[in-house]
């Protein structure tokens, strides 16, 4: 079997396949408004596939980061649980919730550049967003943990963005630019949304649409990131709350208007009033969701997986089954359809158990 570095630069390999081959049209959003809080994301990529994870509180983590050279590596105990939307099993997700209603999820950015190294621990860039859920309940909370870690990735070629939201409606947007870290915070960002392209060039283009202080027309051609930045937005600033028109219902229609065909695999929104995740995939159009409420997130109790390649609808509660190192095979295995992978690298993949270990 290999080592544990080994193991890493295996998932990293992987991971450089999964960025390269990431359709660029990924969408994210909040709105509040008087007491309703609700998030949004669609996820366009290649691949149809997805596990739903249960990711629970109390664990201990060490992750290793192939790569680091001498560089310390962070480590931490899971102080919340949280539900994510998996693209290669177990801490690897495209966008996630925890316990405390925080939202985090990650959007390819060409231009991302991460900080050279410092006297910060690392985390890896895939388990950077998992660090955040595991850890922080606000987006203040989040702000502050930027400054006790750092992002990683070897030769840098992972190029994401971050888009934070939390249960009082607060945002903020996680940038790397030049090597350094930019962020755009509460009464900061102009509008709560976030595509693929970098903040403050989609807000200055933003600015040029009627609505928002320019003269041009909103376009009904989404298929850039700076138009889909436009659509969601004026969407954004249209909602008014109304019982007529419930939030789930209002979220959806905003993926849809931004929506790439089938290239959007997954269109999710969360419901922080009642602590729900809606959503519907390109394999299964029926309406399902998760109730926060109803999850244990305690540590003595397995965690939890549903495989997105279901025919199911409505509450999803008893459809989850137990995470097992032969569920994430079956995963994998299905994978290989997109990836060429030999089996010492599978065995590897479904053999690594970071985050699998309750702290005693």
């Amino acid at each position: 079997m290999p080592s544990k570095p080994g193991i890493i630069f295996i998932i990293n390999v992987l991971f450089v396949c999964l960025v390269v081959y990431t359709s660029q049209a990924c969408t994210a959003f909040s709105i509040k408004k008087g007491n309703t809080i609700f998030y949004g994301e669609n996820f366009d990529w290649h691949a149809k596939d997805g596990l739903v994870v249960i990711n629970k509180r109390g664990v201990k983590k060490i992750p290793q980061v192939f790569g680091a050279g001498d560089q310390k590596t962070a480590s931490w105990i899971s102080k919340y649980g949280s539900v994510t939307f998996n693209t290669l099993g177990k801490e690897y997700f495209h966008g996630g919730i925890n316990s405390k209603g925080l939202f985090v999820t990650g959007l390819t950015l060409e231009h991302s550049q991460y900080p050279p190294k410092d006297s910060r621990p690392v985390v890896s860039h895939a388990q950077y967003k998992q660090y955040f859920l595991d850890n922080c309940a606000t987006v203040d909370e989040v702000m502050r943990e930027t400054s006790n870690i750092r992002i990683f990735a070897r030769n840098q070629k992972y190029p994401i963005h971050i888009f934070v939201a939390d249960n009082t409606g607060q945002c903020a947007v996680i940038e790397f630019i030049d090597g350094k870290m930019v962020y755009h915070k509460g009464d900061e960002m102009t509008i709560n949304v976030l595509s693929n392209s970098v903040y403050a060039d989609a807000v200055d283009y933003l600015k040029e649409h009627k609505g928002f202080g320019g003269d041009k027309i909103v376009k009904k051609n989404r298929s850039n990131s700076l138009d889909r930045f436009v659509k969601a937005s004026a969407m954004v600033q249209s909602y008014h709350s109304n019982p007529s028109e419930p939030s789930k219902e209002y979220g959806f229609n905003i993926l849809k208007s931004v929506a790439q065909g089938e290239r959007t695999v997954w269109r999710i929104v969360y419901d922080l009033n009642l602590m729900r995740i809606y959503f519907r995939t390109l394999l299964n159009e029926k309406l399902q969701y998760i109730d926060m409420k109803s999850i244990d997130f305690s540590c003595d109790s397995p965690s939890l997986v549903l495989d997105l390649k279901n025919r199911y609808s409505g509450d999803l509660t008893r459809h989850f089954k137990e995470f097992t190192p032969a569920v994430n095979r079956e995963f994998i295995m299905r994978m290989t359809q997109f990836y060429t992978l030999p089996e010492k690298i599978l065995d590897a993949l479904v053999s690594y158990e970071y985050g699998m270990t309750c702290a005693q």
